[in-house]
């Protein structure tokens, strides 16, 4: 029973997790259509103005401003279509909260929401004394390929042995980064250092008390 309570609860946090995304694609290609709208209407307004005044310095580079904007608010257009069509494309992050759980304990995740870290926001609720802190956070075509490859590596070093959908692991950044390497052929940028601001605040005041 305990375990398809579990079930239910991941399918149901799945389906949240797609809601919440399409919602997010939906906003963020609006904006690029207004952005590009208004680059367009400003262009036209540029052109106008080139023939009636010729092409001087300041309305060329105007124009241009214009293109390279109108350009890259096409191409966020497609990045959005592309993660609108293609499902298995997202985040694996590596996460850690040395305040709560101490060092060299990690959570290794994914999410397909447009910004991660909003992702990263809604584990640092309530239920966790201090926010999590990146390591590294990973896009790939693939992210539920490569958050397997990282959970079967580390199968022996999980927390909990008993629920499988709990993706925490006892085990070095060292490892993690080797295991990261084997299965993807970009490259990372990883924080070794844990900011725990608020946690590192906390051991001062404590000590001072």
């Amino acid at each position: 029973k305990q375990a398809e309570k579990e079930e239910i609860r991941e399918i149901k946090r799945q389906q949240r997790e797609e809601a919440k995304l399409q919602k997010e694609i939906e906003a963020e290609r609006q904006k690029l259509k207004k952005e590009q709208s208004h680059y367009n209407n400003a262009l036209n307004a540029i052109m106008r103005q080139i023939e009636k005044d010729g092409e001087t310095p300041e309305l060329v580079a105007k124009r241009q401003e214009l293109q390279d904007h109108i350009a890259d608010t096409e191409t966020a257009i497609n990045n959005v279509d592309y993660r609108e069509a293609n499902k298995r494309a997202g985040y694996v992050y590596v996460i850690s909260n040395i305040g709560a759980f101490g060092e060299n304990m990690y959570k290794i995740g994914m999410t397909r929401r447009l910004d991660p870290e909003e992702r990263i926001d809604e584990l640092s609720d309530a239920s966790v004394p201090f926010h999590y802190d990146v390591h590294a956070m990973i896009f790939s075509d693939d992210a539920p390929g490569l958050e397997t490859a990282l959970h079967n590596a580390f199968e022996n070093q999980k927390v909990n042995k008993i629920n499988p959908r709990k993706e925490f692991f006892h085990v070095s950044l060292d490892d993690i980064k080797k295991v990261v390497r084997k299965n993807f052929d970009k490259t990372v940028e990883w924080t070794d250092f844990p900011e725990a601001e608020q946690y590192r605040q906390s051991v001062a005041i404590e000590k001072q008390s």
